[in-house]
């Protein structure tokens, strides 16, 4: 069980990095614009 850790990191680098792509696709679909915290 020695890649349970990487697996936890790598799960969180891709939300984190879906986060970072979905919040301002989601802000130019609906014409607003991006929140400040999301550059």
């Amino acid at each position: 069980m020695r890649m349970l850790p990487l697996l936890f990191v790598f799960a969180l680098f891709a939300a984190g990095i879906g986060y970072a792509l979905a919040v301002p696709a989601a802000h130019a679909i609906h014409g607003a614009p991006p929140p400040p915290c999301a550059s």
